[in-house]
């Protein structure tokens, strides 16, 4: 732990330093050059590019001591040249060399601490100058976070930290000046930081001990006071808590006072009903006991009574009668009254009963009410509506009464009114008339007053006109009707006695014909005036009628004539398909050679990025360069040609193509292409006869695969490209044992598989499928974040802490998993982050697997067929199992790069963020974990919880590949069969070079056997025929023969004879006349159109039909002269007449129906179901043909686009060559000079004694025994180590790049002891890893002998001094 708050101490002293340089930085360039927001750790990854450095060399030294600064947002070669500028200032300003970093210190980042002291002792140079303000001191007052000091620290491991605090004495030493005297505030800050440990301990140790004072007179007074006022403390603190309690009672009673009332008026309740039960109870135990007693009393007394009674009675008898009746009312109303009696115990229930039923009673009266006046709602709104009308009707004839009343006070008052106001305005005008001004305008005034009184009077007597109209209008009809009854009266004489009948009946016609032309013109006019309505209605009929015959038309089955009819221009092709068929054909040209052109600029880029790089690093020289900078503009030019014709290659445009030879050659390479494009077989053979090659051999044929197939821009090649990919599944297969050893495998189809899936309608495809999920997660790209790593979650909560807090988290930063997760804001940060991210996973799930009918055909196609070669494959293998395989592969292979780099594949428009970039990540993996169908396991253990939602979301992934892999075959689709080529005019061609012709040839003609085994195969005699495949003699040739060409390619073999062509030929020329004779007689049935005779009319119009196309075919081979039209096997329809065409059409139905295809039952129905078919695939290649050309004109912009960009690229490292090669010779070559009586002095006076001629770029002489010791020289195959003193090795240069090393026994050659070096060999073998190089002379260390060059004489043009070579020979010799 100690150890580590070490390192990380280091690391803020070091980010404090960093700090200051960019404080300083900032302040010398005025805050022109830093970005505002840049943070003190980023300060060391924007110095790399050198332009702030060379900003910083232009504030001192001028505009012309720095004349351009390169910019650029991505790290190149050419920013060197931005330090190079520094390097010039710190040397001009007399900066010591011990205090300059080098160039790869700051460009590759190799000790970026030696650059940031670099700085500060440039700052302590300038101050001491009086050019620059001293560099201020930060340490201590900076902050940083716990993740930038770890990243800081990792960066520093293993490099040595540089003492800045010394950097005054250190400057004044070097430069040998006494160092200024410090400043007191400087010694102070030195002094005290010195002894900054002892300080803090003691400062701790008074701040304890301070404490304990304070803690322990504390502790004395209360203990002197404590009987004292414990008494009254613990009084007051009881009294605090009853009243406490007491408040917190009383306000809970308060609360509660509803709940008491109501428990005790139901407690009160509960024992009223419990007395009058206990009573009642009583009462009935008692009863039999009381009735009884009172019964005898009742008795007793009524006996004493009937005894008196019958006393009375003995003595008065009269009134028994009357008695009798007393008592018989007696009993009578006792009886009455009884239950009266009885019921007067139970009055208050009963009332309360009734009470409860008349309210029941009411409620359903008022219920039945409502239920009414709902129902009669309308009607009473209605009614009341009609009330408030006749009320309010009332009320304003009562207004209207009483101002009838006073209307003659009324139009008094206004005509009082209105003369006061005509008066006033009388006077007013009066007024305005008198002056001046208006006395002039005083006759057009009276113009226009006598021209409004004459409009008035003319309106006045307009109105008596219309108010006569009526009476005028009947004396005018009844004038004219007598008129024409007296003209009617002498038109009826006349045909009564002269015209007669004939001529009443002629009038009548003539009369019938005015009226019906007159309804005619009016219902014209009618039309007319609603013509936009009668243009829809009519748009409406016609595409019900067009719908409804391309109804008849899809079905395929018993099509009318009249469908057919309607839809039979469909079959011709129009100008506007020959068009397209030239603008498609023309886009695809485009496209495949703009792929083809990019893929050659971006390497020739590429190359000159390297050899800008190894020329800023001294390892070649500024000629080569300069040589392959022109190797590209060369290949432009004519000279490209003359060296192919030179060399007598079949390719050479303007070749002798008469010559029998040369293009019998020609030929067989287009054959031999055409089988290998349209024969799957074979390329399939060879790509998995490819596992074990090179991966150069394999980069070749796999370009020169998407060559043949035209990167599937057609759907010809598309298909044929499918169906490579078809075979080359099955003989993968073929060659696995286990499902395992598929998935690990390497296969090169699936390499062009991912090719395949960078088309345009599969990137068109994905950027609909992700960009608005991918955009949204953009966009909340601050506030979205999905990490699930518990470890790292509570570290950022700790770094947000401190940042909000400014306080060191209590915390510790270095935890376990679980430990993590026991922190409360951890935990809870955990699972929102889980459900952020399933919940960004379900909608990418959802889109996935909604869009199954838009992804493209060939990924759906390319799915089935892995499946189907699985389930062939291994049979006993779980079909859940299989699919995951696939499933798996298609998503690893297709979704997940535009999941992880969304701009790579053109989903986004912009770069994305690192947190969304990382949020990408996280459901990349969950999508890849829910492809696969495993669950999370130990490794991942946070993402454990989420292991219910994979075997769900697989479940339902699984679900959707069964969908996917439901697709129909590829000849369906792309509507093609074995006669495709032979039915298009156009020949296929292809763009590739004739080295990629030549590769392919020998790659082919070295396994025959295993691709072609067959003996009459027709590649193997295609191949044979060819010979071996030429080879490059020269590198100007091979550089020739690297632009590419068109091929066409052409299939000479006959075709294989199918047994039913005869019936098929015969089947398509009885089409073609049918379809001819249906332009004439169309009728409802093909039987009724044979059965009608022909006659003038029909031939007339045949002959017009033919005219009329043979004008347009001549019209369009008369545009297209460039092309051949094409030769038509059947007979020419139109050199008979239609009595012929019809008894030829005739004679082949019947001979149809006697091989069975047609039938007589069905009126020949089934060639009009053919013609149907062949409308429907003519208009889907149509639509299709449109598709494609979007796609195509979509993909040549973006191909275009990036080529201008390449080009900008290489037209700036032109530039940087140019501007190069204008310093070297601004610079000149300095002689060299070596020292007297030296090795080398020696060797160059021996090889003057010999007559040889010096090398142009020198010799130099090394000793064995020297070389051997440096580790340059490892062994030499016929010297042991122990004669290396008598060997002599001699390094030469006479061309540019390339050396000769010769070795010497005793000044005498060995013998095979010369070999030749080139560099760019030398280099290859140093990017490929190779530590040393095995020649045959001797084998060295690759690395230290291209050291050995660069600081040899061989490169003194580049920038080496005299004083370097002298040291390196001084060194081996």
């Amino acid at each position: 732990m100690l150890e580590s708050q070490r390192h990380l101490l280091h690391a803020y002293e070091y980010l404090c330093h960093v700090g200051e340089a960019k404080q300083w930085l900032e302040a010398v360039l005025a805050m022109s050059s830093i970005p505002k927001r840049l943070s003190v750790t980023e300060l060391e990854q924007t110095l790399r590019d050198g332009v702030i450095l060379a900003k910083l060399a232009r504030r001192f030294l001028g505009a012309q001591a720095v004349p351009k600064i390169f910019i650029h947002p991505k790290l190149q070669y050419r920013h060197s040249d931005n330090i190079n500028y520094f390097f010039r200032f710190v040397r001009h300003v007399g900066l010591p060399e011990l205090f300059i970093f080098e160039l790869v210190d700051l460009y590759n980042a190799k000790n970026l601490p030696k650059v940031i002291y670099c700085i500060h002792v440039l700052s302590h140079l300038l101050a001491k100058r009086g050019m620059a303000a001293r560099i201020a001191n930060l340490v201590g007052k900076l902050e940083f976070s716990n993740d930038q000091l770890e990243q800081t620290n990792a960066g520093l491991v293993g490099k040595s930290m540089p003492n800045f605090g010394n950097i005054n004495r250190e400057l004044a030493k070097e430069i040998n000046e006494e160092p200024e005297p410090e400043p007191e505030s400087e010694r102070q800050d030195r002094e005290l930081a010195e002894v900054e440990p002892e300080v803090i301990k003691l400062q701790a140790q008074c701040r304890a001990h301070l404490s304990r004072q304070n803690h322990y007179n504390l502790r004395k007074e209360l203990y002197s006071n404590l009987d004292r006022w414990m008494t009254i403390v613990q009084a007051s603190c009881r009294a605090t808590l009853v009243r406490q309690r007491h408040s917190k009672t009383q306000e809970m009673l308060g609360r509660l006072e509803f709940l008491w009332i109501g428990l005790q008026a139901h407690g009160r309740g509960t024992l009223v009903r419990r007395r009058h039960r206990a009573l009642c109870a009583a009462a009935s135990r008692v009863t039999n006991q009381f009735v009884g007693l009172q019964s005898l009393v009742r008795a007793r007394a009524v006996r004493q009574e009937v005894k008196e009674r019958h006393k009375q009675l003995g003595c008065s008898t009269i009134e028994i009668s009357g008695l009798q009746a007393r008592i018989r009312g007696l009993l009578s109303r006792r009886r009455f009254f009884e239950p009266i009696h009885r019921l007067d115990v139970h009055e208050r229930s009963i009332i309360d009963l009734q009470a409860i039923i008349r309210s029941r009673l009411v409620r359903a009266r008022v219920a039945d009410q409502v239920v009414k006046l709902l129902a009669a709602e309308e009607d009473t709104v209605g009614f009341q509506a009609m009330i408030r009308g006749s009320l309010a009707r009332k009320s304003l004839l009562e207004h209207v009464r009483a101002l009838q009343t006073i209307e003659p006070t009324i139009i008094g008052f206004q005509a009082c009114c209105n003369g006061a106001l005509v008066r006033r305005q009388h006077a007013q005008k009066s007024k305005a008339l008198h002056k001046l001004e208006v006395r002039r305008g005083v006759g057009g005034l009276q113009a226009f007053v006598r021209a409004g009184m004459v409009r008035k009077k003319i309106e006045s007597q307009k109105k008596e006109l219309d108010f006569v109209a009526p009476d005028v209008v009947g004396i005018q009809a009844q004038c004219r009707g007598v008129l024409a009854r007296v003209d009617w009266g002498s038109w009826f004489e006349h045909l009564r006695g002269q015209a007669g009948w004939e001529g009443a009946v002629y009038l009548q016609s003539l009369i019938r014909g005015l009226l019906v032309r007159r309804m005619f013109f009016e219902r014209l006019i009618h039309y007319h005036h609603h013509l936009d309505k009668v243009v829809k209605v009519q748009s409406v009929f016609r595409s019900r009628q067009a719908a409804t015959q391309y109804r008849h038309l899809q079905r395929k089955v018993n099509v009318p004539i009249g469908a057919i009819k309607a839809f039979l221009h469909l079959l011709s092709d129009s100008d506007a398909d020959y068009e397209e068929e030239i603008a498609l054909g023309n886009l695809r040209t485009g496209a495949v050679r703009a792929i083809r052109d990019n893929q050659e600029l971006e390497s020739h880029v590429n190359e000159l990025d390297t050899k800008i790089a190894l020329l800023v690093k001294n390892k070649i020289s500024l000629d080569e360069l300069q040589s392959h900078s022109r190797r590209r503009r060369e290949l432009v030019a004519s000279k490209r040609n003359s060296v192919l014709a030179a060399a007598g290659d079949v390719f050479a445009v303007g070749a002798n193509v008469l010559e029998k030879g040369t293009k019998k050659k020609l030929e067989l390479y287009q054959q031999f292409f055409y089988l290998l494009q349209t024969k799957p077989e074979y390329l399939a053979r060879l790509l998995f006869l490819m596992k074990n090659c090179e991966e150069k051999i394999k980069k070749v044929v796999e370009g020169v695969v998407l060559t043949l197939f035209g990167y599937a821009q057609m759907r010809r090649e598309e298909y044929l490209l499918l169906k490579l990919f078809q075979r080359s599944i099955h003989e993968e297969l073929a060659g696995v044992n286990s499902l395992s050893e598929f998935v690990m495998g390497d296969f090169t189809f699936v390499k062009l598989m991912v090719q395949y899936g960078r088309g345009a309608k599969e990137r068109k495809y994905l950027k609909d499928l992700l960009s608005p999920v991918i955009c949204e997660i953009v966009k909340d790209d601050v506030d979205l974040n999905v990490e699930t790593d518990p470890i790292k979650i509570y570290r950022s909560v700790i770094s947000n802490e401190e940042t909000r807090t400014g306080i060191q988290s209590s915390r510790p930063l270095d935890v376990t998993f679980n430990q993590a997760l026991a922190d409360k804001e951890t935990c809870a940060l955990f699972i929102k982050h889980l459900q952020s991210l399933r919940a960004l996973t379900d909608r990418f799930l959802y889109a996935i697997t909604e869009s199954t009918k838009r992804m493209p055909f060939g990924i759906r196609y390319i799915a089935r067929e892995i499946f189907r070669g699985l389930q062939v494959k291994f049979e006993s293998e779980p079909e859940d199992a299989l699919a995951k395989v696939v499933l798996h592969m298609i998503y690893y292979r297709y979704l997940q790069p535009a999941v992880v780099a969304p701009e790579t594949y053109d989903v986004v428009d912009s770069v994305i963020g690192p947190l969304a970039r990382k949020n990408l990540a996280e459901v990349s993996k969950m999508l890849n974990q829910i492809s696969v169908g495993r669950l999370f396991s130990d490794e991942n253990p946070y993402l454990v919880p989420l292991n219910e939602y994979v075997t769900h979301a697989t479940t339902k992934f699984g679900i959707w590949f069964n969908e996917l892999v439901q697709v129909e075959d590829a000849e369906i689709h792309f509507a093609v069969d074995e006669y495709l080529d032979h039915t298009v005019s156009t020949k296929p061609t292809i763009f590739i070079s004739p080295n990629e012709i030549y590769s392919t040839h020998s790659l082919v003609l070295s396994d025959l056997d295993r691709i072609a085994p067959g003996k009459d195969d027709p590649l193997r005699a295609v191949v044979l025929e060819l010979g071996g495949a030429p080879s490059a003699a020269s590198a100007e040739l091979d550089q020739a023969r690297a632009g590419e060409i068109a091929l066409n390619l052409e299939n000479r073999l006959a075709v294989n004879q199918d047994p039913e062509a005869e019936m098929k030929a015969l089947w398509v020329k009885t089409k073609r006349y049918v379809l001819a004779m249906l332009k004439v007689q169309p009728r409802v049935t093909l039987m009724d159109a044979f059965l009608e005779p022909v006659n003038e009319e029909h031939e007339d119009e045949w002959a017009r039909i033919v005219m009329e196309e043979v004008e347009w075919e001549q019209r369009r081979i008369g545009r297209r002269v460039d092309e051949r039209p094409a030769g038509n096997t059947l007979e020419d329809v139109h050199s008979l007449s239609f009595q012929e065409l019809k008894a030829r059409t005739l004679e082949n139905v019947l001979e149809l129906e006697k091989l069975g295809k047609l039938s007589r039952e069905d009126n020949y129905q089934g060639i009009l179901d053919s013609l149907a078919k062949d409308i429907l695939q003519r208009n889907r290649r149509r639509i299709q043909r449109r598709v494609d050309m979007a796609m195509l004109a979509n993909t040549l912009a973006h191909l275009q686009d990036k080529q201008r960009y390449l080009e900008e690229q290489e037209a700036q490292y032109n530039a940087y060559i140019s501007d190069s090669m204008a310093g070297l010779q601004k610079k000149g070559i300095k002689k060299k000079f070596v020292m007297p009586f030296t090795p080398q002095w020696h060797h160059l006076r021996s090889l003057e004694k010999k007559g040889r001629r010096k090398p142009t770029f020198g010799s130099y002489k090394y000793s064995a025994q020297r070389l051997y010791e440096k580790g340059i020289l490892l062994s030499i195959d016929q010297f042991s180590p122990k004669q290396f003193d008598k060997v002599s090795l001699i390094i030469s240069c006479d061309q540019v790049g390339v050396f000769k090393l010769e070795a010497q026994y005793v000044d005498e050659p060995v013998r095979n002891g010369s070999v030749e070096l080139r560099m760019e060999d030398l280099l290859e073998a140093q990017f490929a890893g190779r530590q040393s190089v095995r020649l045959e002379v001797a084998k060295l260390n690759l690395n230290l002998l291209l050291y050995l060059i660069k600081l040899s004489g061989f490169c003194f043009c580049k920038g080496s001094s005299a004083r370097d070579v002298a040291d390196v020979v001084q060194m081996v010799s």
